[in-house]
Order: C-alpha cells, then structure tokens, then sequence
C-alpha cells in the first residue's frame, strides 16, 4: 500500500505491505456455483495454488460452492481432506526448530534485532542486519533432510528484500540451493530434490532497506521418495527423458530433449516402483492402456499399475502394468520425440542411463 506526496510529484510518502488475495475455485470447470456433473481439482492442484499463493505472500481465498442440499459433495470433502492433510504433515515439524543462529561473516545485526529472532517463533521479532544485504548462518540441532524453505518478513517494519539465496553447507563450502525475490509475509520455496545438512545460510542480495527477517523454515514434503531426482538419458539418443514444456499439468506429453538438468527432467525412484518429477507427479501410461504406442504422461501419484516401473540391469524400463518397454518413438533421436511404451525388444530407443 503506497501514497502519493500532497506536493503533486510522482514520490511516494508511504510504502507499506497490504495482503493480496488470490482467489480460485475448487471446482475443477471453475464454477463459482455447483452444476450438475460437477468434479474437484485435485489434492496435487489444491498444493500447486497453495504455493502460488501462501508461498508467494498472498491469502488464498478458495470457493466452494454447496450442492442443492446445501452441503458438501463427499468428493469435494474428500480432496479437500487430503488437501489438508498434505499440508500439515509438510507443515507440521520445523525442522530448523532450536537451530542457532548467527551472523554470516562481514554482517553485523543492528541493536535489538539479534539473529535468534528469526528462529523464536514470533512474527512481530525479526533479525536486521545494518546494510540493505547481509547474511544468516543457521546451525541444526543435528542433521535434517529438507525439500521446502519458509522465509518470513516483519511486516511491522514492511517488506523490504527485493531479492535473497539460500545456501547449504556441504562440509567443505557453501552451495546455492535456492535463489528468489521479493518475501513479504511468506515466501516458499520447494527444492527439485531433498537436501541434507547440518547448516544453512540465508543471504539477503538486495533490499529497499534494512531488511527484517522474522522467521525462516526448513520442511519435508511427504511422497516417499527413496533417491534425489536424477536423469534418464536415452542410449540412442542421447537425449533426456522431458516432461514438455517443463508443465505440472495432469496429462502432460513425456518426451526426449537435450539434458539440461532442470527440474522437468529430474526423475526420482520410489519405494513404490515410482517414477516421480516435481515430487508430486508420476511417470504414467496413459489411460492405463496396455497396447503398442501409448503414449507416456505425467499424473498426480495414484498408485495404480500403469505408474509403476521397474528399472531392468540392462537398461531398460518396464512398464508394470501392461509390461512393456518405455520406448522412444520410430526409435527418433529429434528433440521432441515423444515417449510411449512398445514391446520389449532390446533396441537401443528401448535403453536407458541415470545421470
């Protein structure tokens, strides 16, 4: 929230945060108003919204609308319970809890505001550094395995950073995990693959202002993934398997592209014969068809058969449920070219490395 000086110049006299509100609906067509037919975004979609908002500083404001009993359809409880559980088992243990903290070498804290107040649990304290950038060395009790960063902004003071890096370190030096802009109330940020260590650092890279961190977190997203997101390189081509366009949308083509280590090519293995990206979709056969040329797809996580792969010692991978090979199709090298399943039969489109 902001106003103009009374001498008619374009300056601005005050500069404060104001809570933004996002709205959206939990019905999957966007009604506003319950229709006959009417169906549910999914859990998964629910998690991406709650990013997009809570995690980007904003209220996310979520219609739902009753049906002609005035209640609830059972399918909408439904999603919106697993909704919910999802965010309080990612949310419920911080993991940075009874962390020490410090400032980085070269910052130096201005008085009253000390680095444990980032760490003690209150909105309305916050560490501050003397200059518009600065840096928070926080030491774990132990060591934790995270996958979501919280940083919280004072906003008695207002929102200050225009932009911060998150760092771990590796018991040598310090890598950049995570890098972002502005904070406000919330920012969250969810890593392509669970990081261990016992310390992180928060880098604050430019600000309007004295920047007031009030409290940072360390999370855990459930989803049982058992290895870090890794790629899968085809052997005849040379190309990784891609979700297209880097989408997160159920149904989303999979096919190969030049390797680039983003996180729409980052692949985790689960206990449950997973193939998982964005920690949340699977690698699915469409449809849970089982004939030559069905396309690959990525899905919310569900369990069934035509989600679960086994990874084969001679490189290939077998979908479970129709048992076939994943397969690049005409056995193409193009960028493009999407992935399907095909019967097994040892060419090199049907061949595959993790890197």
């Amino acid at each position: 929230m902001s106003q103009r000086k009374s001498d008619g110049t374009s300056a601005w006299n005050v500069l404060r945060w104001f809570p933004a509100e996002c709205n959206g609906t939990l019905s999957a067509r966007h009604n506003w108003f319950w229709q006959p037919g009417e169906y549910w975004r999914s859990p998964s979609e629910l998690m991406e919204m709650y990013y997009g908002s809570v995690g980007r500083n904003c209220n996310m404001l979520l219609n739902l609308s009753p049906n002609r009993q005035g209640l609830l359809d059972d399918a909408a409880v439904d999603t919106l319970s697993q909704f919910g559980g999802t965010v309080s088992q990612t949310f419920g243990t911080n993991l940075a809890a009874g962390a020490g903290a410090a400032n980085d070498s070269g910052t130096s804290n201005s008085s009253g505001h000390a680095p444990g107040l980032a760490e003690d649990g209150d909105l309305d304290t916050s560490w501050q550094p003397t200059g518009t950038s600065g840096g928070l060395v926080l030491t774990l009790p132990s060591a934790q395995t995270f996958d979501v960063i919280s940083v919280q902004e004072d906003l008695n003071v207002g929102q200050r950073t225009r932009s911060f890096a998150v760092d771990a370190w590796n018991g040598g030096s310090w890598t950049q995990i995570a890098t972002d802009t502005t904070i406000g109330h919330k920012r969250l940020i969810r890593l392509s693959s669970p990081v261990s260590t016992t310390q992180v650092r928060l880098r604050i890279t430019s600000a309007r202002a004295n920047p007031a961190i009030a409290e940072v977190g360390l999370y855990r997203r459930p989803g049982g993934s058992t290895s870090s997101g890794s790629q899968i390189k085809g052997v005849g081509s040379g190309r990784c398997l891609d979700v297209n366009g880097a989408s997160q949308s159920n149904g989303a083509q999979v096919l190969i592209w030049d390797c680039n280590s983003q996180d729409n090519q980052k692949w985790a293995s689960t206990s449950a014969t997973e193939l998982r990206v964005y920690g949340n979709k699977c690698l699915d056969v469409n449809g849970g068809a089982t004939a030559d040329g069905t396309a690959v797809i990525i899905w919310d996580c569900n369990g069934q058969n035509n989600q679960k792969w086994r990874l084969n010692s001679d490189g290939t991978i077998t979908a479970i449920g129709a048992n076939k090979c994943l397969d690049v199709n005409g056995g193409g090298t193009a960028n493009g070219t999407r992935a399907q399943i095909w019967t097994c039969n040892s060419q090199n489109n049907q061949k595959w490395t993790r890197s």
